[in-house]
């Protein structure tokens, strides 16, 4: 009776090397996209079709280091590819962004402004601040706004001047906060107002960037990484 047949596997030189095929993707996507990105800022155009390229390029990467394909690679490389382009997108956006806002120093002016203002807005609270510290009732209370404001309340700004200005103000008169405190705390406040803004501003550019343009070679660079990949 002859033997049974054995089933041969698979040489394991064969098989994608899918470890190594993710690294490729992932460099080749890194790579391409920070090419795309200095080409943008020498050039200071948007190229959109360097998202194709650079596509293709992440799908080599996987194939060169995989030296092999398969359907599973094909799909890394496309997901790599579609992290490279919105990502190169952003970058070159955050980098429009920074070159504007870097026009004058906005570190500078925030720190001078709360210098001056927050100076003067402490020194303002601090001739109230015992006052401030006595008052229990709304009307004392009140009459503290007014005294600080220069005219009468609402209900709603009653309520948030008890809030607000009038635990600063108690806490001025209590020793807690000194002017310095004061003036870092409000220099914290615009530093992260402004980051605010740049990061809104960023997004911003980032979605008008993301134009009909710019999406048809975002699928056109996913689906070129993984055809090469996928060979």
């Amino acid at each position: 009776m002859p033997a049974p047949a054995v089933r041969s596997e698979p040489k394991s030189e064969d098989q994608p090397r899918m470890l190594l095929g993710v690294i490729g993707a992932l460099i080749g996507g890194f790579i391409g996209m920070m090419a795309w990105y200095w080409l943008v800022k020498v050039t200071h155009l948007k190229i959109g079709w360097v998202a194709w390229g650079v596509g293709a390029f992440t799908g080599f990467g996987a194939r060169a280091l995989a030296r092999a394909a398969s359907p599973i690679l094909g799909a890394v490389s496309g997901f790599s590819a579609l992290i490279a382009i919105t990502g190169g997108l952003y970058i070159v956006s955050a980098d429009i962004v920074s070159t504007e806002l870097g026009g004058f120093d906005v570190g500078k002016l925030v720190s001078g402004m709360a210098e001056s203002i927050g100076g003067a807005d402490y020194d303002e609270k601090a001739k109230h601040s015992q006052e401030a510290l006595k008052a229990k009732t709304d009307d004392e209370i009140k009459a503290v706004y007014v005294k600080v404001n220069l005219e009468q309340p609402s209900p709603e700004e009653l309520s948030e001047f008890k809030t607000n200005e009038l635990v600063v103000m108690q806490d001025i008169a209590n020793g807690k906060l000194t002017r310095q405190q004061y003036i870092n705390k409000l220099k914290a406040e615009a530093t992260g107002a402004i980051s605010d803004v740049g990061a809104e501003a960023r997004w911003d550019l980032f979605k008008k960037n993301m134009d009909v343009y710019m999406i048809i070679f975002l699928l056109l660079g996913v689906t070129s990484a993984f055809k090469v990949a996928n060979g």
